[in-house]
């Protein structure tokens, strides 16, 4: 939002003749939506704008997150196959270069799988719970009858899931696919990569260049309002600055297992570093 306020000039006559100019102004503001707001306040007045600057630059950090998933019939099992799995993934993300302050506990889940079996009723006999008919005779063949009856079931434990992720910071982007598919290889059947995105590791060697781009903005908002107001513009009273996050660029990497001599493509792309300023302008 951009506030214009500007001051009351002292003395009787003045002060009345700016009240009636400001409820002028409040009833021409109340018809229109606008984001302009005029406050007559000699302690207030000024103008105060925003002004962004982003620098766009090429990401130097991948951010991979990999994990194992094992099923088994019991915990233990499942456990035990996770746990061998995950070791031979973090020894290849060892050997790849990857410190151990850049490899860290993303998820740890173990839950049930459940399924549905039959609820077992046991049989009844033809001729009823003393399993004669009471004639003496042969009991009749009875006719085949289509059942369309609902085969009852209960949901019962089919096995249990381990998971185990890491979030991994891979600081030389030319080993990057060769990290994601040696780990994919280690990993073996139970691996799973969940993504990858790309970041820049100190936004703050852009934050100068983000910074000029955006007092020049701000300034450039300023004297454009001022001269629509009919003011002079006069030099800063406040400035404050708020530097973003870099804008994370997030992408999916798929490993091949049927050509395992091809390397999987891993790019990189542009991200951007945002530096926002708040000023206000003195006027006269």
């Amino acid at each position: 939002m951009t506030r214009i306020t500007l001051p009351i000039s002292s003395g009787t006559t003045r002060r009345l003749l700016g009240a009636g100019m400001l409820a002028g102004a409040v009833l021409l503001l109340a018809g229109c939506e606008s984001r302009t707001t005029v406050v007559t306040s000699a302690d207030m007045s000024g103008i105060t704008v925003t002004g962004n600057g982003t620098v766009t630059v090429v990401p130097d950090v991948a951010q991979l997150s990999v994990g194992v998933q094992a099923r088994a019939a019991t915990v233990a099992e499942a456990r035990a196959v996770a746990a061998r799995a995950q070791e031979a993934v973090l020894a290849s993300l060892k050997a790849n270069g990857i410190q151990d302050r850049d490899i860290k506990t993303q998820g740890l889940n173990i839950r049930p799988e459940y399924g549905a079996r039959p609820v077992t009723t046991p049989p009844t006999s033809p001729g009823g719970p003393g399993g004669s008919s009471g004639s003496g005779s042969a009991p009749a063949t009875p006719t085949p009858v289509r059942s369309t009856a609902v085969v009852p079931a209960e949901t019962v434990i089919v096995g249990y899931v381990m998971t185990n992720t890491v979030s991994v910071t891979v600081r030389n982007l030319d080993a990057a696919s060769k990290v994601v598919d040696e780990a994919v290889a280690a990993g073996g059947d139970v691996v799973r990569l969940n993504g990858i995105s790309f970041t820049v590791d100190e936004p703050e060697r852009f934050a100068a260049e983000a910074r000029e781009l955006a007092v020049k903005d701000a300034h450039a908002r300023a004297e454009a309002l001022a001269r629509l107001a009919g003011v002079q513009l006069g030099k800063p009273r406040s400035i404050n600055e708020f530097l973003g996050s870099p804008v994370v660029v997030r992408g999916g990497v798929a490993a091949s297992a049927a050509a395992p001599d091809v390397a999987t493509p891993i790019s990189p792309g542009e991200t951007e570093i945002t530096m926002q300023v708040s000023i206000v302008y003195e006027v006269s």
